[in-house]
């Protein structure tokens, strides 16, 4: 048995002789000899990333597409829709104030038809003025025939 004296100068950690050369043929052995079969997310990893990135494209362009092209295109529809419904009113307010303003000015249905032929003679003396025709009052009035 060795004493405390010759503990102090000697190594008591010591590895055996050979330990390190035969340490790298043990181990190679023993990874060797199991097989290794890789888990199932190990199998699936490279598409799950594949996946998830093309989800997030996905996801950004129709955040995208919503925030830009479909609001705007909502805006413009229904901008268009609110004047086309003002313009049909208005057109409807003005028809109706003449209608009102054609009873008020003509008391009798002579000085009516009177008015129209004075303003007929005006713009055919207009068209024929400015080389119209009378084939433009023709189309713009319905008749077929000018006298």
């Amino acid at each position: 048995m060795e004493t405390p004296e010759n503990l102090r100068y000697s190594n008591p950690y010591r590895v055996p002789d050979g330990y390190f050369a035969a340490l790298r043929g043990s181990l190679r052995e023993v990874v060797s000899a199991a097989p290794v079969r890789p888990g199932l997310w190990q199998r699936v990893k490279g598409i799950a990333g594949l996946s998830a990135a093309f989800g997030c494209l996905v996801l950004l362009a129709t955040t995208g597409y919503y925030f830009t092209g479909y609001q705007a295109r909502q805006r413009e529809r229904s901008a268009a829709q609110e004047e086309s419904v003002e313009m049909f009113l208005a057109y409807h307010l003005y028809d109706e104030d003449l209608e009102e303003l054609d009873e008020y000015a003509y008391e009798d249905s002579a000085t009516q038809a009177e008015d129209l032929t004075l303003f007929t003679d005006a713009v055919t003396d207009y068209l024929d003025t400015y080389g119209y025709g009378s084939d433009l009052l023709a189309a713009l009035t319905g008749i077929d025939t000018y006298w």
